[in-house]
């Protein structure tokens, strides 16, 4: 997973950084890597919780196939602080929270990790209340599989977007749209 990264072993990389002042010696792929992503990724998370703290958020999860395996990423987002605490030009955040590589798309499978998702979020004091998500049948159904990991209900709402799509493409179903 780490070819992009073998870039910086590359000589005219590291003469560009050098010319550039960035450093004196470009760092290795393996230092990247293991090193300076994983570093970078504990300070943009720990941010993110700090930001999160003692707060209801929405988690919104994002699935997508690509060759052959299927991820899911979450993404938790919070009311603005105009609404919780009555500070001004504070926009409504939205905050990456993880990615999971999903096994298997079945009901059961998806609700365990929601349900996972949502206990590690808890554990950090980040209170999920509701998880938007499109009206397949196979995630309709995650809602009871989700319900038994979690120590708590949290309420399933309909996807604005997915909503908004399925109205236009049954307005698209109609004539005169249909014959264009």
């Amino acid at each position: 997973m780490k070819s992009p990264f073998v870039l910086v072993n590359n000589p005219f990389f590291k003469l560009i950084i050098s010319e550039l002042g960035v450093g004196e010696t470009a760092m290795s792929d393996t230092t990247l890597t293991t090193v300076l992503l994983p570093k970078t990724n504990k300070k943009v998370m720990d941010f993110v919780k700090s930001q999160l703290k003692d707060r209801e958020v929405c988690m919104i999860v994002d699935a997508m196939t690509r060759y052959d395996n299927s991820y899911s990423n979450f993404l938790v987002s919070c009311p603005s602080d105009k609404l919780v605490r009555g500070i001004e030009h504070h926009p409504t955040p939205v905050f990456f929270s993880t990615t999971k590589v999903m096994d298997e798309g079945t009901s059961q499978h998806i609700g365990f990790t929601i349900g996972s998702v949502i206990n590690e979020l808890r554990e950090n004091d980040i209170h999920v209340v509701s998880y938007p998500t499109h009206n397949s049948t196979v995630i309709r159904n995650t809602q009871s599989f989700l319900q038994n990991t979690l120590l708590h209900p949290v309420q399933c709402v309909s996807c604005a977007f997915h909503v908004l799509n399925r109205i236009l493409n049954d307005l698209l179903k109609l004539e005169p749209f249909h014959s264009v």
